[in-house]
């Protein structure tokens, strides 16, 4: 990676994460949480660009329930976005429906990257594209980016 990609990255996530960002993303009180599988290269890689972007990012451990069940990370009205592993994201939309929340899968990544969020979603799109990294990065594993919102923004 160059120096000019991380750059490029590190300047795009705050706007893009609502910070200073109109449009849809204007609602939120607070810029996401990013929920991320450490053990996934491009969920590392997420969290990085989040991070230097000032963005609050916490790692799953592969145990997303418990985490969002105990430390209620749902209960409020920032918006989780979420870079995990499939059964993670299944995990966490029943969860998120128990609190009230919609989950929705934004994107899936892997050796081909596959959009799958809707009309309504696709001002994530150059989000998970600057922190996501460039399509087959060489991972065979897949990860999913999806987004749980509160429930006035279902």
């Amino acid at each position: 990676m160059r120096r000019r990609e991380v750059l490029a990255g590190a300047l795009a996530v705050p706007a893009a994460l609502g910070i200073g960002f109109g449009g849809t993303l204007a609602w939120a009180a607070e810029p996401p949480l990013l929920l991320y599988n450490g053990n996934m290269p491009r969920a590392m890689r997420a969290a990085k660009f989040a991070i230097a972007g000032g963005t609050l990012a916490r790692e799953t451990g592969g145990e997303i329930a418990a985490l969002l069940l105990r430390e209620r990370l749902l209960a409020g009205e920032r918006p989780v976005l979420g870079i995990t592993g499939h059964s993670e994201y299944l995990l966490a939309a029943d969860i998120a429906r128990m609190a009230g929340r919609r989950a929705v899968p934004l994107m899936q990544l892997g050796r081909q990257d596959r959009w799958l969020g809707d009309a309504a979603q696709e001002q994530w799109r150059p989000l998970l594209a600057a922190i996501t990294g460039a399509k087959g990065e060489g991972s065979p594993e897949t990860a999913f980016a999806w987004l749980a919102l509160p429930a006035r923004n279902s």
